[in-house]
C-alpha cells in the first residue's frame, strides 16, 4: 500500500471510532433524560415528591454538564457535537 492509501485507511478508522463515542454519549443523554421526564411525571401525581423530583432534574442536569465538559476535553470533533 502507498502512503496515501494507508492514510486515509486510518482516517477511516478514527472516523468510525468517533461516530461510535457520539452515539453513546447520545444513547446515554437520552436514558438520562428519560428518567428526568419519569420523575417529572411522578411529581405531578405526588406534590409530596416534588422537591425531591426537582433535586433529582437538577443532578441529571449536573451529570450531563459533567460528561459534556469530559468530551469537550478530550476532542474538538465531540466538542462540535456536544457544546453546553
Amino acid at each position: 500500500m502507498n502512503v496515501i492509501a494507508k492514510e486515509k485507511k486510518r482516517n477511516r478508522v478514527h472516523a468510525d471510532e468517533r461516530v461510535v463515542n457520539v452515539s453513546v454519549v447520545v444513547r446515554m443523554q437520552a436514558i438520562m433524560i428519560f428518567g428526568a421526564v419519569k420523575t417529572l411525571v411522578h411529581a405531578a401525581k405526588n406534590p409530596v415528591i416534588h422537591a425531591r423530583a426537582v433535586a433529582v432534574l437538577a443532578v441529571h442536569a449536573a451529570k450531563l454538564h459533567v460528561k459534556q465538559y469530559v468530551l469537550i476535553s478530550g476532542s474538538s470533533m465531540r466538542a462540535h457535537y456536544f457544546t453546553p
